[in-house]
């Protein structure tokens, strides 16, 4: 966010009110996943499997005191469930520590040197894959290369709109509007749009030097609107094109991968659509 002001003489942003706005916004938006998702059908079956446990504790406490007499204390433990997931743990292998010691150094050096991770990362997967080439055996067809593919053509389209001034032009028109409420309502817009399939710090260090004329003009509070814009901009990361959404995508067992997608992507939508205009509603709308 200071990179994003850095040459925007006169604009400032309180800290608090954009944690506190962006915190408020996503918890929230937490509880209305959880219900909407099942959360509350979660709770039935959680307290309806409570009633099996406890009478089957009562009858074995009365079993126990018919079996020894009364003032018997303890009996036999109750029957434990076993655990659903049905994880075990495995040890530590060689092949495991290499791995985790070269992400360790892609982290590192991109972190110290600002060497591009893509092209860092790129080559410590080709180097583990020539040194532990038995258990990496077939590795490369479990790459979920239709969302790599996906992911790199819409970034690369993304890219191309920002080369050529597409969002800058965008912007600049919305700022240039008598009406400072739909100027708000676009620039949160483009910025829920487009980084829904690029960058978020990207778009928001794009978006407020073009907003800055229009939130100079003293109609709309700065702060509000700046965390208007960050709400925006960050709330559509779970599209199946953002970053994080791709991962997850990536992440998923092959038969489900479509119907994930087609979640992820109606939610993706729908964030697009309504944090532009709950953010401006809620928090630009009262400071005009």
């Amino acid at each position: 966010m200071n990179q994003a002001l850095d040459g925007t003489e006169g604009l400032s942003s309180s800290p608090l009110i954009l944690f506190a706005a962006n915190f408020g916004y996503n918890v929230l938006l937490g509880v209305v996943i959880y219900l909407v998702f099942g959360g509350r059908q979660l709770i039935g079956r959680q307290m309806a499997s409570r009633v099996p446990e406890r009478v089957l504790e009562m009858q074995s406490a009365g079993s126990t005191q018919s079996s020894e007499g009364p003032g018997v204390a303890e009996g036999p433990d109750v029957p434990k469930v076993e655990d659903a997931m049905g994880h075990t743990h495995e040890r530590l292998t060689s092949t495991k520590i290499v791995t985790l010691v070269t992400i360790a150094l892609v982290a590192t050096i991109t972190l110290s040197a600002g060497v591009d991770i893509g092209i860092l990362a790129l080559s410590a997967a080709v180097i583990l894959k020539l040194i532990l080439w038995k258990s990496s055996e077939g590795a490369e067809s479990r790459i979920a290369w239709n969302v790599v593919l996906l992911v790199g053509g819409i970034v690369t389209y993304i890219g191309v709109l920002q080369y050529l001034g597409t969002v800058q032009f965008v912007g600049e028109s919305a700022s240039a509007l008598d009406n400072p409420l739909l100027t708000a309502l676009i620039i949160c817009a483009v910025a829920a749009i487009v980084s829904a399939f690029a960058s978020s710090t990207g778009i928001i260090i794009a978006l407020i030097p073009i907003a800055t004329p229009f939130l100079l003009q003293g109609e709309i509070a700065i702060p509000a609107m700046i965390a208007a814009l960050t709400i925006c901009a960050t709330v559509v990361d779970s599209t199946p094109f953002s970053t994080v959404g791709s991962l997850v995508l990536a992440s998923t067992d092959a038969e489900k991968q479509p119907s994930v997608y087609r979640g992820m992507l109606a939610w993706g939508a729908a964030m697009v659509i309504t944090a532009p205009v709950i953010t401006v509603l809620v928090l630009v709308l009262p400071t005009m």
